[in-house]
């Protein structure tokens, strides 16, 4: 099955988020490279789900979790979108079509991301997504006109 659905992380999603943010494939254009404590990756996961701005999900191909994606609220109707998929399913197609489910469930947002550029296929992600590269680091994606 190829279809990707999205389904609201949960606290059971915790430890599944972990591993993923602890693999060398994962920290290499993290942000922040340093792999999180399990303690500090607890209280920042808890803090996401209980937002009420935020949007956290996981991304699922048939039952498998395959990936993460995150809205976190900027301004108004701004958000930035982080996501992030499992290494064994690079490749596969799994992100663009995540992207695309993401304009479906929310196409009157702005979304902003930030890419390394030294992040070639994530670059690449975003372009072929359709989102304008604004700043060598910067792609932004405004509101689907109906």
């Amino acid at each position: 099955m190829n279809e990707i659905v999205l389904k609201t992380a949960t606290s059971e999603d915790t430890l599944q988020v972990y591993v993923w943010q602890c693999l060398p494939e994962t920290r290499r254009y993290a942000n922040n490279p340093e792999v999180p404590t399990w303690e500090h990756h607890q209280a920042w996961m808890l803090k996401k789900l209980e937002s009420q701005c935020d949007f956290f999900y996981m991304v699922y191909k048939g039952s498998l979790r395959v990936g993460v994606v995150r809205l976190d609220f900027c301004s108004s109707n701004r958000f930035l979108l982080s996501i992030l998929m499992c290494p064994k399913y690079h490749g596969q197609g799994l992100a663009k079509r995540t992207l695309a489910a993401i304009d479906r469930i929310h196409p009157d947002i702005e979304i902003n991301a930030r890419v390394l550029e030294a992040n070639v296929a994530s670059q690449a992600l975003f372009k072929a997504a359709g989102y304008n590269k604004e700043k060598r680091d910067l792609f932004t994606k405004n509101k689907i006109e109906k």
